[in-house]
C-alpha cells in the first residue's frame, strides 16, 4: 500500500498535505528531516544494503580514487597560433568546423575500432597494444556516440531507482530485477513509481551483462613538429560515461571518472613520429555512478568530442577574468581583473625570472574587432585553486607555475544580459623576444551580480527568471548532442520567451555555454551530483554526503565545474547538484565555491530554506501559497527562485498563470524553472509512424516507464501545446484596455531594453473574420516601465466602430513582432500578443427556441444538446 494511502487510514490527511508542502522545511521543521535521515542510515546499513563479497578493489569501485594522472581542470584552451587566429575563430562563434581548422589542434572524432565485453575483467589481453588483427575482427563505431544507441547493449531509464543493488562503492549486478507485477504476468505498469523493484541474487540471467565494458582503439598521426623543441601534447575527452582507462602506444596514461566533465592527459612522453595507437577501456558503471542518479537514460561511451592540442614548453595553462559594474557614479565604469597561469615545462636553466624578453599581454576588442584596451600582466603572489580531482596526479614535467595579474577600467562599457548579450573578445598573448609563442582567447561579457534584500540583481536591476530545465538529449544519439541541436534548443527557448536554463543536472557540453553567451540565456550551472536513490518518503538523504570517504568525489565534481566554466558571462549561478540531501560534503563544497568565486551566488535545494549551502531559496514544486509566504516572510532575507515547478508531463502545466501572477508582483519570488524542456524519448524502430521509446521498451529493468516523457517539446523539438501558454505568460510586452477611461496601457517587461526593436500592430476581429487593422507608433517605453495612451486617439477608427456594435462578439488583438531579424529569430517573429473582448452596446437576446440549451448529467458523462448539435464529454478525460 502506498505510504500516503496507508497513513490516511488513520484520518491524518492534514499531515499528508503538510508533508507534501515544501514549506515544512522553512518552518523550522528541519529536525524532522534529520530524524528520518538518521533512521534511513540505520536501516540501510543493517537491512537494506545488498552487500556482496569483494575479493579485490578496483579503481572503478573505489570512491577515494577519481583520477590517475589527469590534468587540472581549466577554462577551455585552444592553443591559437596568434591573436589573428583567435579573432577569426571567435568571429565564427567558436563552432566545430572552426575548431577542426585550428593549426595546433586535431579532432579525433570519427570511426574507432570497438568491442563490447561483459565486464572489465573480460577485456581482450593487451588490446591497447598495436595489433592489426583487431582492426579486422572488431566492429567500427562512430565517436562521439553512446554505444547503446548504436545497437550495443540496451538503454535503461530510471527516475531515481539505481539500476544496480545499493552497495556503495561496489557495482555488482549478478542477479535479476523483479517486481510484484511480474508474478501477475505484467511486465510493465504505467510507471514504476507505483511498483517496487526487487533484486533477486538467486536468479542469474546469463544474457545480462554485469558491467558492460567498451574497448576502443584508433590510430592517429600527429605532426612531426609537435614532438620538437620540448613541446607538450595533450589529449582531451569532453565526456566519457562513466569511467575509463587510456593507453597511448601501449603505455598506460591515466584513469578518469565523472561522466560530464572533460578529462585531459599529457601524452607527450608516449607519442612517437608517425602513427600512434590510442586505446580506451570504458566501464558502463563505476562508483561515480552512485553520484549520477539523475532522472535520465543510463547511456555509455565516448559521447562528446575528443581532440589533441599542442603547446610550447612555457605556455598558458589557465586564465580567468572577473568584472564589476560600478554603481552610483556619474559615468558608467567597469573594473576588469585578469588572472593568467603559466606552466613552465622547460629544462633547467631557462626559467621566467631570468628572462626579461618574455612578455604576457591582455588585449580586449569590441564586437566590431576594434581595440579597446591592452595591458601587460605582472607576476603576482596569488595561488592556484586546489583541484580535488587530481589526488593521484603526476607532475607532467611541470617545473614551475607562474601567476600573472592585471586590473583595468573601462568607461561606458556595453553590459551583458540575456536581453543584450554584448560580448567583447579577450586575447591573452605570450611572447618571447617579440614572437608569439602561445595565445588563448575567450569572449568577455561585462556584468555584475548581487544577492541581497530578498532580490537577485543583475547589473543592479532585479530580474525574473523565465526558466526551464534542460537535459542533454537527442532521440537518435542519446547524450551525443550535436552543435546544430544545441543551437536549435537555444533558439527555441528564446523564441518561446525563456531567458534562463538550468543545466539539469550536470555540466553540459562546453560549447553550449558559448552559445548561451552569444544568444543570451542565464545559466544555472549544476554539479554532476545526484543521489536520489538513497531516499526515504520521497526525500533524498545525505547518506553519501555525510560519508568522509566520499569527500574527494563530491569536491572534484564541483571544483572542476567551476574551473571549467568560470569565464562564461551566461553562468550566473552555481548549483551544488540535485536531490542529494544536504550533508557535510555539501557544506565543504559551498565553502570551496565561495572562497574561489565570490562573483556568483550558490543555489541548492537539497537542504531546504534553512541551510547555509544556498544563497537562494530554491524550492521544488512549492505550492503557490508557499511561494507567497516565503517571499513575504520577515525571517527570509534571500530571494526565492523555484528550481523546478509546473511538471510538464502529459496534459499538465495547469495553474501556470497563477504562478506568473506571483512572479509579476513586486516581491522576492523571482520566477523559476519549468520541468522540463524536452521529452526524453528515443527513436523507435518497433512502431510505425512517428513515435519514441521510453523506459521498459528495451526490456530494461528496472525502469520508470514514461516518466521521462515530461517536456514542453517532443523529442524531435516540435512543440507541446503547453509551451504556447508559457510563451504568453512570459511575454515581454503586456497590453490592457480601460474602456471606462478610454486608455490603452502598454507594459514593458524587459529589464534592460526598450520596445524600439518591435513593430506593434492591432486588428479587430469578429466571428466572421478581420474587420479593421492598424499599427501603433509608441513613444519611448523604457525597460520595466509602462506607458498610457488614449486608445481612441491611437486607434482612430475603433471608437466609432464600437458605437456601431450590435449583436456580434468582437475582439481587438495586439501583436508585437521583431522589426528586423535577430540571431535567434527571423524578421516578423511574434514576441507578444494579446486578445481583449470589446464591450457590447447591447446584451445579446437570443430566442429560446433557437438557443435553448439543456444539460443531462449521468454517472460519467455530460451531454449537451444545442439545436441539432449533440456533444458528449468524459468526466475522466475531458473530451
Amino acid at each position: 500500500m502506498p505510504f500516503y494511502a496507508a497513513i490516511n487510514v488513520f484520518g491524518i490527511s492534514y499531515f499528508v498535505r503538510f508533508y507534501k508542502n515544501w514549506a515544512w522545511r522553512l518552518h523550522g521543521c528541519n529536525k524532522i528531516i534529520y530524524f528520518f535521515e538518521r533512521i534511513y542510515d540505520i536501516f540501510f546499513n543493517v537491512y537494506w544494503r545488498q552487500s556482496a563479497s569483494v575479493s579485490e578493489t578496483y579503481d572503478w569501485e573505489n570512491q577515494t580514487i577519481v583520477a590517475r594522472n589527469r590534468g587540472n581542470s581549466h577554462t577551455p584552451l585552444y592553443a591559437f597560433s596568434g591573436p589573428s587566429e583567435a579573432q577569426t575563430f571567435w568571429k565564427l562563434r567558436g563552432c566545430y568546423s572552426a575548431r577542426r581548422n585550428l593549426s595546433n589542434s586535431i579532432s579525433m572524432n570519427g570511426s574507432w575500432s570497438f568491442r563490447l565485453v561483459n565486464s572489465p575483467l573480460q577485456i581482450p589481453s593487451k588490446f591497447y597494444e598495436r595489433d592489426n588483427n583487431i582492426l579486422k575482427v572488431w566492429d567500427n563505431i562512430n565517436i562521439p556516440s553512446n554505444w547503446e544507441c548504436q545497437g550495443y547493449d540496451i538503454p535503461i531509464y530510471t527516475n531515481f531507482t539505481y539500476p544496480f543493488p545499493l552497495d556503495p562503492p561496489f557495482i555488482h549486478r549478478e542477479g535479476t530485477w523483479s517486481t510484484p507485477n511480474s508474478s501477475l504476468g505484467l511486465e510493465k505498469s504505467s510507471t514504476s513509481l507505483l511498483k517496487e523493484w526487487n533484486w533477486d541474487t538467486t536468479k542469474i540471467d546469463e544474457r545480462k551483462r554485469q558491467n558492460p565494458t567498451g574497448c576502443f582503439q584508433s590510430i592517429f598521426e600527429v605532426p612531426e613538429k609537435w614532438n620538437m623543441n620540448g613541446n607538450r601534447t595533450f589529449i582531451v575527452f569532453e565526456g566519457v560515461d562513466s569511467a575509463f582507462y587510456i593507453w597511448v602506444n601501449g603505455n598506460f596514461i591515466g584513469y578518469s571518472q565523472d561522466s560530464r566533465l572533460p578529462a585531459e592527459f599529457d601524452i607527450t612522453d608516449s607519442l612517437k613520429s608517425g602513427k600512434n595507437v590510442f586505446a580506451l577501456q570504458v566501464m558502463r558503471w563505476c562508483d561515480g555512478s552512485y553520484l549520477e542518479d539523475q532522472d535520465q537514460w543510463w547511456l555509455s561511451g565516448i559521447y562528446r568530442d575528443v581532440f589533441l592540442y599542442n603547446k610550447p614548453p612555457l605556455h598558458i595553462a589557465d586564465f580567468a577574468y572577473t568584472t564589476t559594474v560600478l554603481h552610483n557614479i556619474p559615468q558608467n565604469k567597469a573594473e576588469i581583473e585578469i588572472l593568467v597561469q603559466l606552466n613552465d615545462c622547460r629544462t633547467p636553466g631557462s626559467i621566467i625570472e631570468q628572462s626579461s624578453l618574455i612578455v604576457c599581454d591582455a588585449t580586449i576588442y569590441d564586437d566590431k574587432n576594434v581595440l579597446v584596451f591592452s595591458a601587460g600582466l605582472e607576476v603576482c603572489d596569488l595561488e592556484e585553486a586546489v583541484d580535488y580531482g587530481c589526488n593521484l596526479h603526476d607532475s607532467m614535467s611541470i617545473r614551475k607555475k607562474h601567476m600573472l595579474h592585471c586590473k583595468l577600467m573601462l568607461d561606458n562599457p556595453s553590459l551583458w544580459s540575456a536581453e543584450t548579450p554584448y560580448l567583447y573578445l579577450l586575447v591573452i598573448s605570450l611572447r618571447c623576444e617579440g614572437e608569439t609563442i602561445d595565445c588563448e582567447a575567450c569572449r568577455l561579457g561585462i556584468r555584475t551580480i548581487e544577492v541581497g534584500d530578498k532580490l537577485f540583481r543583475l547589473n543592479h536591476v532585479p530580474i525574473i527568471f523565465q526558466g526551464v530545465n534542460r537535459h542533454e538529449h537527442c532521440p537518435a544519439r542519446g547524450k551525443a548532442v550535436s552543435e546544430a541541436m544545441m543551437l536549435k534548443d537555444i533558439k527555441l527557448m528564446k523564441q518561446y520567451n525563456f531567458n534562463a536554463v538550468r543545466a539539469a543536472h550536470y555540466p553540459n557540453h562546453p560549447h553550449f555555454y558559448d552559445l548561451c553567451d552569444e544568444y543570451g540565456l542565464y545559466v544555472v550551472d549544476e554539479s554532476n551530483i545526484e543521489t536520489h536513490g538513497f531516499q526515504i518518503l520521497m526525500h533524498s538523504t545525505p547518506y553519501l554526503s555525510n560519508d568522509k570517504s566520499w569527500y574527494n568525489a563530491f569536491l572534484s565534481r564541483t571544483s572542476r565545474m567551476v574551473q571549467r566554466d568560470k569565464n562564461h558571462p551566461s553562468v550566473i549561478i552555481w548549483s551544488l547538484g540535485n536531490e542529494s540531501g544536504c550533508g557535510r560534503n555539501h557544506e565543504k563544497m559551498s565553502h570551496w565555491v565561495r572562497s574561489n568565486d565570490s562573483t556568483r551566488p550558490l543555489m541548492y535545494e537539497g537542504g531546504g530554506a534553512r541551510t547555509s549551502c544556498t544563497d537562494i531559496i530554491c524550492p521544488m514544486y512549492a505550492r503557490l501559497e508557499t511561494c507567497l509566504y516565503m517571499g513575504s516572510s520577515e525571517c527570509n532575507v534571500r530571494p526565492v527562485i523555484l528550481c523546478e515547478y509546473s511538471h510538464a508531463m502529459g496534459n499538465s502545466n495547469g495553474g501556470l498563470h497563477e504562478y506568473w501572477k506571483c512572479f509579476r508582483q513586486t516581491n522576492s519570488v523571482q520566477g523559476g524553472f519549468i520541468w522540463d524542456l524536452i521529452d526524453q524519448g528515443l527513436d523507435s524502430e518497433q512502431r510505425s509512424g512517428r513515435s519514441w521509446n521510453y523506459g521498459g521498451d528495451y526490456g530494461d529493468c528496472p525502469n520508470d516507464a514514461q516518466f521521462c516523457i515530461n517536456g514542453l517539446l517532443f523529442p524531435d523539438r516540435s512543440p507541446h501545446p503547453s509551451i504556447h501558454e508559457a510563451k504568453y505568460l512570459q511575454q515581454p510586452v503586456g497590453f490592457s484596455l480601460d474602456f471606462a477611461s478610454g486608455n490603452l496601457k502598454i507594459r514593458n517587461n524587459f529589464s534592460f531594453m526598450g520596445l524600439d526593436h518591435l513593430n506593434i500592430s492591432w486588428k479587430v476581429k469578429s466571428d466572421r473574420g478581420e474587420i479593421i487593422s492598424g499599427t501603433l507608433n509608441l513613444p519611448t517605453v523604457l525597460a520595466n516601465s509602462e506607458c498610457v495612451i488614449s486608445w481612441r486617439q491611437k486607434l482612430p477608427y475603433l471608437g466609432s466602430f464600437v458605437e456601431k456594435l450590435q449583436f456580434k462578439e468582437c475582439w481587438i488583438e495586439f501583436l508585437a513582432v521583431l522589426k528586423e531579424s535577430s540571431s535567434w529569430a527571423p524578421k516578423g517573429h511574434m514576441v507578444a500578443q494579446e486578445q481583449i473582448l470589446l464591450p457590447f452596446r447591447k446584451k445579446l437576446e437570443a430566442k429560446k427556441e433557437v438557443m435553448s440549451r439543456k444539460f443531462f448529467r449521468y454517472a460519467c458523462r455530460i451531454f449537451q444538446i444545442r439545436g441539432e448539435v449533440r456533444m458528449h464529454f468524459s468526466d475522466s478525460y475531458g473530451w
